[in-house]
Parts: C-alpha cells; sequence; structure tokens
C-alpha cells in the first residue's frame, strides 16, 4: 500500500516501505561519519591517511568531538558551535535509530496501537530528509576542505 493509511483508519506501512527507509538513514549515517573523518584527516596537520588510520575507528560522538576541538584550534573555525551542535543532536538520533527504534516499533506493533505506529513512522520520514539533507552538506563540506589540502 503506498500511504501510511489504509481506507479504514489504522496504520498500513508496507515492510518493504519501513525497511528502505531505514536502510537510506543508516546509509546516510555512515557517509556521513564516512566523510566527517576524512574531514578531520585533511584538516589535521601531517599525512592525511595516517590521520585517517588514527580516526577510522572512533565513534561518531567521538569523532565530533575531536573534529570541534581540532577545528576551534587555530581559532579559525570552519564550523560554527551551532554546527557542532547539530551534529550532535544528528548523532543522538543516529544511535535512537539503531538501540531504540525497532524496540519501539515492535512494541506498538505488539500493542496494535496504531497511533504511536503512525508516529513513530511520521518521525522516520522526517528525520530520514533531515539526514539527506546533512549527508548532502557533508559531502559539501568534505570537498571543500580536501580541496584545500
Amino acid at each position: 500500500m503506498s500511504s501510511s493509511f489504509n481506507p479504514f483508519g489504522l496504520f498500513c506501512v508496507s515492510q518493504q516501505k519501513l525497511n528502505d527507509s531505514l536502510i537510506s538513514i543508516f546509509r546516510d549515517y555512515q557517509i556521513i561519519e564516512y566523510y566527517l573523518k576524512w574531514i578531520y584527516s585533511y584538516m589535521h596537520k601531517g599525512n592525511s591517511n595516517k590521520n585517517y588510520k588514527y580516526i577510522k575507528d572512533k565513534t561518531l560522538g567521538n569523532l565530533i568531538n575531536l573534529l570541534k576541538k581540532l577545528d576551534y584550534s587555530d581559532n579559525s573555525p570552519w564550523l560554527s558551535k551551532d554546527d557542532y551542535s547539530y551534529l550532535k543532536d544528528m548523532t543522538e538520533i543516529r544511535n535512537y535509530y539503531i538501540h531504540k527504534f525497532f524496540i519501539n516499533y515492535l512494541d506498538a506493533e505488539y500493542h496494535n496501537d496504531h497511533n504511536k505506529l503512525n508516529n513513530l513512522y511520521t518521525q522516520l520520514i522526517k528525520d530520514k530528509k533531515e539526514i539527506e539533507k546533512m549527508c548532502k552538506n557533508i559531502v559539501k563540506f568534505y570537498n571543500q576542505v580536501s580541496s584545500i589540502k
């Protein structure tokens, strides 16, 4: 069914639609994390490949903290404090989808809570669009940083 509601007002989203939206979020977060690691590697003094090896196993939250510290170390940051706050917020959203979304979804499904299912799916679609936009912006930022190194 193409709509998130059936004609009787009950929640009805295909499993494929739900999966596609989640895969999109997970993919975009992986892209964001990958490019942020390379941004850090290019911004840091020294060989970018060696810098990447240092940062490649860091969590997204740790990476953002390190990137902010590095970015502000020369008093000429590329990103504002609001940008870093936004990245932190997006990290919390990522953690929610990885650790809690399915539990909440399965719980709502088990209890036939159609309002909760609708709210979860609506938020998923809203977050998916926001993450897509953020992903495009991070790739643009990467292109700026990598072009000066």
